[in-house]
């Protein structure tokens, strides 16, 4: 099969799929119409009174055009409602709403930071697609979806359903992870380096821990099928064994479980009765959330892909998703800083074979390499630390290849091409 190229006019076309000609058409047009508006005015830019053919040929260059010079992607709650899944949406409505604001923060509070929003919806879309593709396995060829559901115990309906949750959700619990490290940096460290004369007593701000005794019952409910040395890592993930960072995988499962109204507060065995039938994909999406970034040497788990298929799949989408990615650039003056967000991908290559997932990208936005402070070998490392940690022994998954290539410029001028690999069997 010849390379797909992976950008966000295709995740576009991914989300739109379910919708009729004259939908897909609508939304494009409600978008440049927004555009247009935006730029000229709310009466300047008007579409003539025309059939339906003539207006897609009067528009179908501008159409094209704007969607190579920006993508747009549909939100969290439309990509859940369009699908059945609007009171996903409705249980996550205050972290949905709040999330744009703390990925503000922590833009305007952290080295290198990449947008994490927009990333979950393109992690889903790859996974989604990903599902609906054959692949050999132990008893023949077969659709991914068709050997997860079989694994996991579920119906196809369901299995997609726990991967939309997973895919759209996995990173919520990343503002809890960062916010108060970053907060704390600029306090003790900026603010208190730059009135050095004043020995200014800055406290430090720990990162927030989730309750113990108040998510007890949550955390043996999400770990009951892991490991004693499993549920160690966990819980010193969620600060509770040594005061450590808190992973955001592991706080976002707690959030995702306890954002159902039903589960909340009831007595527990009504709680476990409900998140083992109803609410099973909400249970089975956020055990993969809980260990999809536990990844560092000091603290790793290990990912069977014939025990936790979902977990598996988005920690291969995860790491393959790179296109699109915004880094937050500050250019500074010496009254005036300014802040704007670039690229570092433009688009991935992906090739799709019975047996085996090809990757590829390149790093070759120098200016925003420089300004962001990328470091492609020690960036590539947690991609690989991520990786290795998979355990594929039993085929469940293709074999899965990830090539990225940094383009090292100087004035321009091209100095050196980098290449990395990734595979896992």
């Amino acid at each position: 099969m010849e390379p797909i190229k992976i950008d966000d006019h295709w995740v576009r076309k991914q989300l739109t799929d379910c919708f009729t000609f004259r939908q897909k058409l609508g939304y494009e047009l409600k978008h440049i119409m927004r555009q247009a508006s935006d730029i000229f005015g709310p009466s300047v830019f008007s579409i003539p009174s025309a059939s339906m053919a003539q207006s897609i040929k009067l528009i179908a260059g501008l159409i094209r055009r704007d969607i190579e010079e920006r993508g747009i992607l549909i939100s969290h709650r439309k990509i859940l409602e369009s699908r059945g899944l609007g009171s996903i949406a409705r249980n996550l409505q205050s972290i949905i709403e709040h999330l744009p604001d703390f990925q503000a923060y922590i833009y305007a509070t952290d080295e290198f930071f990449r947008d994490h929003i927009e990333h979950q919806i393109r992690v889903a879309v790859l996974g989604n697609y990903l599902l609906s593709q054959r692949f050999d396995s132990p008893t023949g060829s077969k659709r991914l979806v068709d050997t997860l559901s079989s694994i996991l115990g579920l119906s196809e309906d369901d299995t997609r359903k726990a991967w939309w949750i997973a895919g759209l959700f996995h990173d919520i619990g990343m503002p809890i992870e960062k916010l108060a490290r970053n907060f704390s940096k600029v306090i003790r460290e900026d603010l208190a380096s730059a009135y050095e004369n004043l020995d200014l007593n800055t406290p430090k701000i720990n990162d927030p821990i989730p309750d113990l005794n108040s998510n007890k019952f949550f955390f043996e409910k999400l770990t009951s099928d892991f490991t004693p040395a499993t549920k160690k890592c966990i819980e010193t993930a969620l600060g509770w064994v040594v005061s450590t960072k808190i992973d955001h995988g592991a706080v976002g499962a707690l959030a995702l479980l306890r954002s159902i109204p039903d589960v909340q507060n009831g007595e527990e065995d009504k709680m476990s009765t409900l998140l083992d039938s109803e609410y099973k994909p909400y249970l089975i999406s956020a055990r993969a959330v809980m260990i999809h970034s536990l990844f560092q040497k000091d603290n790793s788990v290990e990912i069977r892909s014939d025990h936790a298929p979902l977990a598996y799949l988005l920690v291969c989408c995860d790491e393959m998703q790179e296109w699109g990615r915004e880094v937050n650039i500050k250019e500074r003056s010496l009254l005036d800083p300014y802040f704007h967000r670039d690229q570092l991908v433009k688009h991935c290559l992906l090739s799709v074979s019975n047996n085996e997932l090809e990757l590829s990208f390149e790093y070759k936005n120098q200016k925003a390499k420089d300004n962001c402070h990328f470091a492609f070998d020690y960036y590539f490392a947690d991609k690989e630390k991520n990786i290795e940690r998979l355990n594929n022994e039993d085929h469940v998954f293709p074999r899965l290849s990830i090539e990225a290539t940094d383009f090292v410029f100087d004035q321009k001028e091209l100095i050196r091409t980098i290449k990395k690999k990734i595979s896992k069997g």
